[in-house]
């Protein structure tokens, strides 16, 4: 079986219940650029704007709620 990816990373997007075109505006990047590179081995730079961007969705879900 291939493995996957980047898998922490979607199993924080997945478990944020965020979807990955949301992370991607919270990046200001489009949604096809963020799965392009969800397929490649994530440098820490780039990891590190997408956890954060997961968090600020969190966050901004949280005070829909």
């Amino acid at each position: 079986m291939i493995k996957q990816q980047n898998s922490d990373v979607r199993a924080a997007i997945k478990a944020s219940g965020l979807k990955q075109y949301e992370v991607a505006t919270l990046m200001n990047v489009s949604a096809s650029y963020l799965s392009q590179l969800l397929l490649q081995p994530l440098s820490e730079d780039h990891k590190k704007r997408v956890m954060a961007a997961i968090k600020q969705g969190e966050s901004l879900k949280g005070e829909q709620e």
